[in-house]
């Protein structure tokens, strides 16, 4: 299984625990320990994509400030964004809401300023300034929220949509059902999932992952950056 971050290496050798669940809860013949091994792939399965997306984010940020990328090489949409997010927290905003009309006050305000003149210079160097949101929210749903973060890379309401022929490429409702699963296990101690379905959700997250590892990747390239590519054998082996 081929692949470029090392988020997404991560992932995929942790997937032997989720392999390992799956094959005890296939052998295990009492109906209790049974659902209780499909439950702890489950809750597993979300804990662990959940923790993939935000680490794959932060090495994607990191990625760009790290490579002398300037900011012409992303989207506009990104660079608004990545403005947006203290738009309401920022010390010229908070002029207004004090009376510290002094030399530190004027300095706070300057470097502000500075960390945002890439929108009128967008050959300016991205830098620690630069900055996108990498929290994933997870509860009884997730694909507004994992939707809403890759749109801050190019301003894309659905990456997982083809453009050319406008077919989803992955259907995220399969995201939401095992949120709702997990959700119901904690909440209520309510399951009644399959193994095929829960080996099923193994699978798609799987493909969810490959998926955003190649996206994102594919933005470093327009960029000028190159990442290795590795490979993986799926299942993977204990290490």
């Amino acid at each position: 299984m081929k692949y470029h971050f090392d988020a997404t290496e991560d992932f995929l050798r942790r997937q032997n625990e989720i392999y390992i669940l799956l094959e005890i809860a296939k052998e295990e013949t009492e109906d209790d320990k049974h659902k209780l091994f499909l439950k702890l792939v489950a809750i597993t399965l979300v804990t662990k994509f959940q923790v993939y997306v935000e680490n794959v984010l932060k090495e994607y940020l990191y990625q760009l400030r790290s490579n002398h990328i300037t900011y012409s090489n992303i989207s506009i949409y990104m660079q608004l964004n990545s403005v947006k997010i203290k738009a309401n927290d920022n010390d010229l905003i908070k002029l207004s809401k004090h009376n510290k009309l002094n030399e530190d006050t004027k300095n706070k305000i300057e470097n502000y300023l500075k960390s945002i003149s890439f929108i009128i210079d967008s050959d300016k160097v991205i830098d620690d300034n630069f900055n996108f949101i990498t929290t994933f929210p997870l509860g009884r749903t997730g694909k507004d929220e994992l939707l809403k973060l890759f749109k801050q890379i190019d301003g894309d309401e659905n990456i997982f949509i083809n453009k050319d022929t406008n077919e989803e490429i992955l259907d995220l409702n399969q995201l939401d059902s095992l949120l709702l699963t997990r959700h119901l296990i904690i909440h209520q101690d309510i399951f009644n999932q399959t193994i095929q379905t829960i080996a099923g959700y193994r699978d798609f997250l799987l493909d969810i992952v490959i998926f955003c590892d190649n996206y994102l990747y594919t933005k470093l390239q327009i960029c000028g950056v190159a990442l290795e590519e590795r490979c993986l054998e799926y299942p993977p082996t204990a290490s």
